[in-house]
């Protein structure tokens, strides 16, 4: 993929579709939810930039990198640590962190600043920290933040430091303008027709040669160990705390019970509930006339009818529900009068009502035996909550005491558990066919995070679970010794030596086709049994539409002169693809003025994005940033080891 997007910058059409499909990168860092705008706390580590007076740190880059992660992942998309790195997505967060930075840096340095009223505006406006009611909600504020692992402290710094940017940089990145001349040349190469065939070298097809000799094998082995070699493990060591772990401490007594049902007042008391029928009407008039009808019999669903309006229910309400939803006078009404009979009109604000009681139902008291489980239901619920904070703050006493995980545990009565040396995706490497527990994945995150000699750390699982964590041991990553995969190292020989094979036929038809010959004709001079070429006829309009899924072949024959052939390898080294383009037919781009619109969309969004990155450019030489290559590599080691 890597090898596409490289050949796929040498025109101009394809800088632009390469800004499209790295756009997926660009995803993970939108600050769509709290996720995507909290979290990275500065914390300590080796610096791996400088920008101005102001350090990065290792833990902020990693932190970063996993924020953005988590944030494709929200989106659906299945992306590896590995194809993250790959695809540049360390150095678009360490940029984004010192652009965020340079911005901050420049604004404050000229008087600029974000005062703490409108970082409290954004925060009450988010709708991650909202109630039920709509409104801002302080218990579901702290309840996201603790889950999230992050800091109001850190919360408020990133915001701040995004409305700098938004203000320094965000007219800028708006402002992109392009006269409409510019689009018809990138237009009309989306609309021109290429004419070619493509053929497949495939590896199953060659002959790889005689099984691999030991020494051989061994050899293959040793050049290609990081293949083979395991990436970094963890054994986490964890106690959990969750309610089934607290349960002798919110278990309800009977005196617990008692008293709750003494505090329900007349909960629990015999009451009167009533099924009402509302009709309401706007003069007295109509509304004398409806209430004569329901009193002689008819429906109040029918006389509404008969009005153009409809009614409303109200089933099995109380007095105070009902009074709630009309008025003290209106339920005083309707208690007071018998089953199936109607009452009004009666005066409100929005006009005259006419009610019919259509059902009464007497509700019994309720002893404490038959509201017992409820009650004990209830307490114990009040319990936990107050028994998981005790604990909570039990083991952070304990930790801020200095005292070691085995320390914790002894004072909090917490029993413990280790996990099997895992990969920070949570996989086995010695059970592949496992799938990963998705409740570890908060431990492991943590973990991966903490050196050997790391004090114990409080992991929030969810809202009612949370572990104190340990590092038991850290398993290097570590080359499977040979004995143990010898097989699978001999079928990777054996097919590398295919792999090579294919490529060898296909540079032959290569050369074979620059000398004359048809595609056809060069796949039949090769003695190999090979599939015959498939004819492509095709605009780069039509791929576009595709998506992602643009196979190589079809992307490299955009990128040919006519009468040329090329080869590309396939996908998961599957063998190898030859390309002919015989001909470049063009097509007039006016003829399509709503893809010559598109495109100037997308100049002038590309202008912006230009115009702020110069600017963004300009913010840094004027601060002064340095990047230390050396702990930004180191950071891609660890986080290539994670294999997350």
């Amino acid at each position: 993929m890597l090898r596409v997007f490289r050949n796929i910058t040498k025109s101009r059409i394809g800088l632009i579709v390469v800004f499209i499909v790295l756009g997926i990168i660009a995803l993970a860092f939108a600050a769509a939810d709290i996720t995507g705008i909290g979290g990275i706390g500065r914390g300590s580590g080796a610096v791996v930039a400088r920008v101005g007076d102001r350090e990065i740190t290792e833990k902020e880059l990693k932190d970063r990198v996993q924020i953005a992660i988590d944030n494709l992942r929200r989106r659906g998309q299945t992306v590896t640590m590995e194809q993250f790195l790959a695809a540049g997505g360390l150095e678009r967060a360490l940029d984004q962190i010192i652009s965020s930075a340079a911005a901050e840096q420049f604004a404050r340095r000229h008087g600029i600043q974000v005062s703490r009223r409108l970082i409290d505006g954004v925060i009450a406006s988010n709708t991650a920290f909202q109630g039920p009611d709509g409104k801002f909600d302080q218990q579901t504020y702290e309840t996201l933040l603790a889950r999230e692992r992050i800091s109001e402290a850190d919360l408020r710094a990133d915001l701040r430091a995004g409305a700098y940017t938004d203000w320094l940089i965000g007219p800028t990145s708006n402002a992109g303008q392009a006269p409409m001349a510019l689009a018809a040349p990138y237009a009309a190469l989306m609309t021109e027709e290429r004419k070619g065939a493509i053929a497949f070298i495939p590896m199953l097809a060659m002959d790889p040669g005689e099984e691999p000799t030991d020494e051989q094998v061994a050899e293959f082995y040793e050049q290609n160990k990081q293949r083979y070699t395991i990436p970094e493990r963890r054994v986490i060591r964890y106690a959990e705390v969750s309610p089934e772990t607290l349960e002798d401490r919110t278990r309800a007594t009977d005196e617990e019970i008692q008293q709750a049902y003494r505090a329900a007042g007349d909960r629990f008391a015999a009451t009167e509930k009533r099924s009402v029928d509302q009709l309401i009407v706007g003069d007295q008039e109509s509304a004398a006339r409806i209430a004569e009808a329901v009193k002689g019999g008819q429906s109040i669903a029918a006389a509404a009818r008969a009005e153009g309006l409809e009614p409303r229910s109200f089933d099995s309400v109380t007095r105070e529900a009902l009074a709630e939803e009309t008025s003290d006078e209106v339920a005083q009404a309707v208690f007071a009068a018998d089953a199936n009979s109607a009452v009004g009109p009666i005066r409100s604000p929005l006009g005259w009502q006419v009610l019919r009681v259509s059902s009464v139902e007497q509700v019994a008291a309720r002893s404490i035996a038959d509201v017992r489980d409820t009650l004990a239901e209830e307490v114990r619920g009040k319990k936990l909550v107050q028994a998981l904070v005790t604990m909570r703050d039990e083991i952070g006493d304990a930790i801020a005491d200095g005292g070691t995980f085995q320390e914790v545990l002894g004072d909090t009565g917490l029993e413990a558990t280790s996990t099997a040396p895992l990969l920070a995706n949570g996989r086995n490497p010695d059970e592949p066919e496992a799938e990963p527990d998705e409740a570890l994945q908060p431990l492991l995150s943590a973990g991966f995070q903490m050196s050997a000699d790391s004090e114990p750390q409080l992991v929030a699982i969810d809202d009612t679970h949370f572990a104190v964590i340990t590092v038991a041991k850290i398993v290097p990553a570590t080359p499977r010794p040979l004995d143990e995969i010898r097989d699978r190292v001999a079928r990777d020989y054996r097919v590398d030596k295919a792999v090579a094979k294919a490529r060898e036929v296909a540079a032959e038809v290569v050369e074979a086709v620059k000398g004359g010959k048809s595609l056809r004709e060069a796949l039949a001079a090769t003695g190999e049994r090979l599939p015959p070429p498939s004819p492509i006829d095709t605009t780069r309009a039509r791929i576009a539409q595709m998506g992602e899924q643009i196979p190589p072949p079809v992307q490299l024959l955009f990128n040919m002169q006519p009468g040329t052939a090329r080869l590309i390898e396939g996908n998961s080294r599957e063998g190898y693809y030859v390309v002919h383009l015989e001909a470049i037919e063009p097509h007039d781009a006016s003829e399509v003025p709503e893809l010559v619109q598109g495109m100037h969309g997308s100049i002038a969004r590309s202008i912006g994005n230009e115009l702020a990155g110069q600017l963004i450019g300009a913010l840094q030489r004027d601060i002064g940033v340095s990047r230390n290559a050396d702990a930004i590599a180191r950071v891609r080691r660890d986080l290539t080891n994670q294999g997350n």
